[in-house]
C-alpha cells in the first residue's frame, strides 16, 4: 500500500485481555475494508472497489499507555496509531480476485520497470515463508 506507514484507530473504551495484550506489543493483524477505493499511481488516477488492506504483524504505538488508559476507564476515544512491525508493508488487495478465499493472499511487488518495490517487501514474504513453516 504506497505512502501508508499505519492507520488509525479509536477505542470505544470496551476492551478484553486480547486487545490489551495486543496493544502492549503482542503484535495484531487489522483489516480496513475499503467499499470505494481510489489513488494516484506513478500519475493514473486508479478506482477500485471492495478493496481489502491488511497488516499482518501491526504494532499500536504507545500501545502500553493505551492499555492502561482502558484499564483506568479512560480510554474511549483514544486515537491508536498502528504500523508495520519493523516497517513491514500494508498489502491492499481484492477479495473477490483470489482464486481460494481459504489461503493466504499472494503477495508480489509491482513488477513495472521505473517502479521502485515497497521497502519492507521482501521481510514481508520472508515473515510469510516462516509463519508457513510452524
Amino acid at each position: 500500500m504506497p505512502h501508508v506507514d499505519g492507520y488509525n484507530i479509536t477505542l470505544s473504551g470496551k476492551y478484553d485481555n486480547t486487545l490489551l495484550e495486543q496493544l502492549r506489543g503482542d503484535g495484531m493483524s487489522l483489516v480496513s475494508v475499503r467499499k470505494h477505493f481510489e489513488m494516484t499511481l506513478i500519475g493514473t488516477e486508479i478506482y477500485l472497489e471492495d478493496v481489502f488492506i491488511h497488516q499482518q504483524y501491526g504494532i499500536a504505538e504507545g500501545g502500553a499507555d493505551h492499555a492502561a488508559a482502558l484499564e483506568a476507564g479512560t480510554g474511549k476515544g483514544r486515537v491508536v496509531h498502528v504500523v508495520g512491525h519493523v516497517g513491514l508493508p500494508w498489502v491492499i488487495y481484492q477479495p473477490s480476485r483470489l482464486q481460494d478465499e481459504d489461503a493466504p493472499v499472494p503477495i508480489a511487488g509491482w513488477e513495472a520497470a521505473g517502479l521502485p518495490e515497497r521497502p519492507g517487501l521482501e521481510r514481508l514474504i520472508n515473515l510469510r515463508a516462516e509463519l508457513a513453516d510452524r
